[in-house]
């Protein structure tokens, strides 16, 4: 008599395999910014939650509209109540949890009520001068790893229009330093390609009329600047700005994690400090961005050049970049 077989069927392991890779895929697929910032209010949100006594979720309209005018009251601008407020909701929609509650009508006029009282303008960071990026540049050690470091990074941050993000995620192979002082980066990934496609960006030596800007020019040339980087660097696979470690000093190869990259508060850090080294307060990283974009304008060159050296692709909000200062609009 023949044993009955009966099959054993694998339908429902690979089911739930499948459904967690594709959860993991979405999630990867997420910006680590915006992880961060979902994290961060998440945390935010629980903590108060616990001290109203409301349950996390799901949540209600009043409850979250309680929340956002205390964040409104603790002096949170309209985008950043409105980023807190998206942070909360994915982590509904990762539980699946109702979150209904978001869309609710008492909402929107909640959020409508901040936006018109508090306005909406984004504060923009001053664009930097060329003889203010000199002043940056001559504010930095004179010798030492350091210093090589911090000029590097302002220079291909200024000069490439870069966010300062897609420069300090610059790996070894993915810069180059031709025999005529040009730079070719490649950014494989940034704010608006999520998607990875890269970009090409090419540096060219810094011509007469950019010279003729600054009393140390050769001191703002970015490809001597990255190439003297690089000699001190080493050639250890890895980021091209890694890490630093805990107080910022640089001791040869013992100061670097070559496998995480500076962090966009770090590199924050080292403008906010050479700029009140050298008088100017209230510098950011973004100001490299918008100093090389205004300038380029104000050089006469032409807004198509400059869009493709920055990346941009929205002619409106390239020129919110172009923020000459009133002195230079009259002195042109």
């Amino acid at each position: 008599m023949n044993a009955l077989i009966i099959p054993i069927s694998h339908a429902g392991a690979d089911r739930d395999r499948l459904d967690h890779d594709v959860e993991q895929r979405h999630l990867d697929a997420i910006p680590t910014n915006t992880k961060k910032a979902y994290a961060s209010a998440w945390r935010r949100w629980t903590t108060w939650c616990e001290e109203q006594e409301e349950p996390t979720m799901p949540t209600t309209a009043p409850t979250l509209c309680r929340w956002a005018e205390t964040l409104a009251q603790d002096g949170q601008k309209p985008a950043t109540i409105t980023a807190r407020l998206a942070g909360v909701r994915w982590h509904h929609c990762e539980a699946g949890a109702d979150d209904s509650a978001f869309e609710d009508v008492r909402l929107t006029r909640q959020k409508q009520a901040i936006r018109r009282t508090l306005g909406v303008a984004p504060k923009k960071a001053p664009p930097l001068t060329l003889r203010e990026l000199g002043l940056l540049i001559d504010a930095t050690e004179q010798s030492g790893d350091q210093a090589t470091y911090e000029r590097a990074l302002l220079l291909l941050t200024y000069f490439g229009a870069r966010r300062i993000d897609e420069v300090c995620r610059l790996t070894l192979g993915s810069v180059t330093v031709a025999d005529t002082g040009a730079v070719e980066l490649y950014v494989a990934r940034s704010k608006k390609d999520q998607e990875g496609q890269g970009m090409q960006v090419a540096i060219a030596p810094l011509g007469v009329s950019w010279l003729a800007e600054a009393d140390n020019a050769l001191d703002l040339d970015p490809g001597r600047a990255l190439t003297t980087w690089l000699l001190s660097r080493g050639d250890v696979p890895g980021f091209v700005f890694p890490s630093r470690t805990e107080g910022g000093a640089l001791q040869g190869q013992r100061g670097y994690h070559f496998d995480r990259p500076l962090s966009g508060s770090a590199a924050l850090n080292v403008v906010k400090k050479l700029g009140t080294r050298a008088g100017l307060e209230g510098m950011t990283t973004h100001s490299l961005r918008a100093g090389m974009i205004t300038e380029a304008t104000r050089l006469g060159i032409s807004e198509a050049a400059i869009m493709r050296r920055s990346g941009h692709r929205s002619l409106s909000v390239f020129r919110a970049y172009n923020r000459p200062k009133d002195e230079q609009e009259w002195n042109r």
